[in-house]
């Protein structure tokens, strides 16, 4: 599963978690940790939620998601599926 976030200071959020969790117990945990979260929206679960983070200078960041229902319980899913959607993020060192 995957959450975008807000907190208090402005900063972006992204949750992931490949354990398999409801979307309320995944709200119920993020709205107990004291971080500040002022928003959050839920973006994908299962197999299909996949990051990928590469920043220059470092090795690139990779998680996916899992299948998780009662008629295919596998948690070792190791392939990014081909999907359309992408996030692209932009930093800029200027704050408001």
């Amino acid at each position: 599963m995957l959450v975008a976030a807000e907190d208090t200071t402005g900063n972006l959020i992204l949750a992931f978690c490949r354990s398999p969790m409801t979307q309320s117990a995944m709200a119920d945990f993020l709205s107990g940790l004291p971080i500040g979260l002022r928003t959050a929206l839920y973006l994908e679960g299962g197999p299909e939620t996949s990051i990928y983070f590469n920043f220059p200078g470092i090795e690139p960041a990779k998680w996916l998601g899992t299948f998780v229902s009662d008629t295919w319980e596998k948690t070792d899913n190791q392939v990014f599926r081909k999907l359309p959607n992408v996030i692209g993020i932009k930093f800029s060192s200027v704050r408001k």
